[in-house]
């Protein structure tokens, strides 16, 4: 889990997004051509409009510019609009999708500043390059998955949102956007209880909507996943008839699910058996017979077995939504042993045979990861330093691979002209996988030990990679 891919709660409704149907105003007929090669993660093109800002992109391998094609806006919570392109070209080639993704929206921004970068990303790209102006998609990381659904619920214009490990605010109420929503959350991810939240408001809704639960922490889903976010954007198209059926695809998607389904018979677990055949409804309804999955549900629903495990998922809700309110209020006020005996008490949990717990308790633990990443870039950054050290050790406490944590280190001993410690700390990010080479260039921090030749060594490694 990267903590620093935050929550950003935005609230959008005393601000505009002037994005004009996601084009930015840009009339597809006054499109300037330039000259792209496809096939390839362009990391930085310059907007024209405005040079401070940027986005990579991404234009399919067969790419023909007499042609429009439908386009995924992305919103990293940390700017780096390339990591998304780079995992999900691949898809974007299969499906016939041009990418983009802001180098500049990230968490930290005011509502103002995120309202002025995305119109001038949708702007630019489609001035740039042939953009299917009724297959507008956004989709975000965390923070940008809040970013990605304001744009949709604002202002229109946008035909589906990806929201990947976190949801939109007031997503049930009416707004003059008529879109599609799905959300991808890992079992072990923080937000994971506020997307299982959000898709039950959104029974009450307009909202066409979905709900994807994969193995895995607050991350960018990988691509397996992703990919039945493109089939959500392609099913949908199809029912709005923006597209023609695709028969062969709507094969393809049904064997996998059923697939799906199939393996959650073998298990027993009628939980997840009635999330796949919600899924199959939910992607098929309006194109394919799904009278039969609907029977399957109902039976389902109705069995004790399933409402005796209704029940206890919604008693441990429950419980994790107090241990997260509970935990919120402690970070400061509780010692050290406090926080001891609560881990340990979740780490204990997680060895029990009951796999939904052990996944409340991994939720758990990560939700005090991030806390204590925000307590500790706090405190580091009034110069408290007992208190940074504090959160950094509960931090290292629940998540010690966190490339982040070890960051937090490299500036808690750098401001304190630590060198050595401060140096050792940031090659330990690095070999866990820290990447972000600007920010530890410009982090003022960090000052201490930017201009020696081991912390060079450090960026130029991170360059390689």
């Amino acid at each position: 889990m990267n903590n620093t891919r935050l929550i950003i709660l935005f609230s959008f409704l005393s601000t505009t997004w002037i994005i004009s149907s996601c084009s930015g105003g840009q009339k597809q007929s006054d499109r300037v051509k330039t000259k792209f090669v496809a096939g390839k993660v362009i990391e930085k093109v310059i907007c024209k409009q405005n040079t401070s800002q940027s986005y990579a992109l991404y234009l399919p391998v067969n790419y023909n510019e007499s042609k429009t094609y439908p386009v995924i806006y992305f919103f990293d919570s940390h700017a780096q609009g390339k990591v998304p392109l780079t995992r999900y070209h691949k898809l974007a080639d299969k499906y016939g999708f041009i990418l983009a993704g802001s180098n500049n929206s990230e968490n930290g921004k005011s509502p103002d500043e995120a309202v002025f970068i995305a119109k001038v990303l949708a702007g630019d790209v489609t001035a740039k390059v042939p953009v299917n102006e009724k297959r507008v998609y956004t989709c975000g990381f965390s923070g940008g998955a809040r970013v990605a659904g304001w744009a949709a619920m604002v202002n229109g214009g946008v035909a589906g949102v990806i929201a990947c490990a976190a949801g939109i605010s007031r997503a049930n109420e009416q707004s003059n956007a008529d879109f599609d929503f799905i959300g991808l959350v890992g079992d072990e991810d923080f937000n994971y209880l506020e997307l299982k939240n959000l898709d039950m408001q959104l029974e009450n809704s307009p909202i066409k909507h979905q709900l994807t639960v994969f193995q895995g922490k607050h991350e960018w889903p990988s691509a397996e996943i992703m990919e039945e976010a493109f089939w959500w954007c392609e099913t949908t198209a199809m029912n709005k008839n923006l597209i023609p059926k695709n028969d062969s695809l709507l094969t393809k998607i049904s064997v996998a699910f059923n697939q799906q389904l199939s393996s959650c018979g073998n298990t027993g677990d009628q939980g997840k058996a009635a999330l796949v055949l919600k899924k199959l409804i939910h992607y098929f309804d309006g194109l394919l017979d799904v009278n039969s999955y609907k029977t399957k549900l109902e039976q389902i629903e109705k069995s004790g077995e399933y409402m005796k495990q209704i029940k206890s998922e919604q008693e441990l809700d429950k419980m994790e939504t107090s241990k997260q309110d509970e935990f919120m209020k402690s970070f400061a006020a509780r010692p050290s042993a406090w926080w001891n005996k609560e881990v340990n008490d979740l780490n204990a949990q997680i060895k029990s045979k009951s796999d939904r717990q052990r996944k409340m308790a991994m939720r758990l633990k990560n939700y005090i990861s991030l806390g204590s990443f925000m307590n500790a870039s706090g405190a580091l950054n009034k110069n408290d330093f007992a208190a940074t050290l504090h959160y950094l050790q509960l931090y290292e406490s629940v998540d010690e691979n966190n490339p982040d944590l070890y960051y937090l280190y490299a500036c808690y001993f750098a401001k304190q002209n630590k060198p050595d410690e401060a140096i050792q700390s940031f090659e330990k990010s690095v070999n866990l996988g820290f990447s972000d080479r600007q920010k530890a260039s410009a982090d003022p921090s960090l000052q201490a030990i930017q201009n020696s030749d081991a912390f060079g060594k450090l960026l130029d490694r991170i360059n390689r990679h």
